[in-house]
């Protein structure tokens, strides 16, 4: 599960080189707009990832990368407890104004997925 696209939303999700099919994120999309209407906080990559995951399940996945919106700590890919691995990779400061302004503030965001 990566972000962002650059020709098709469906390039956010695939097991290897496999894309989900059209179908898959028409089918699993659909069950879960009640939920998401049940849930109006939630932003398109809250939901993406929601439809991300119900497909690698479907699919019977043994390892998932996931890669994190913004910053760490409260992002939605959070919630995979416990991840089998963390890996921060560079830090800029193209998200500054959501996670402190500085090269050290936009450090400690992502510095929160990392756990023992």
């Amino acid at each position: 599960f990566t972000s962002p696209h650059l020709h098709t939303v469906r390039e956010r999700i695939r097991l290897g080189a496999e894309l989900i099919p059209r179908s898959d994120l028409a089918r699993i999309t659909a069950s879960l707009v009640p939920g998401f209407q049940a849930e109006p906080w939630m932003i398109f990559f809250d939901r993406l990832l929601a439809v991300a995951l119900t497909w690698f399940q479907e699919r019977g996945a043994e390892l998932v990368i996931l890669e994190a919106g913004v910053g760490g700590r409260y992002d939605p890919t959070n919630i995979i407890l416990p991840p089998a691995l963390c890996i921060v990779t560079n830090i800029s400061l193209d998200h500054e104004g959501m996670l402190g302004g500085t090269i050290e503030a936009s450090g400690r965001a992502p510095s929160a997925v990392v756990r023992r």
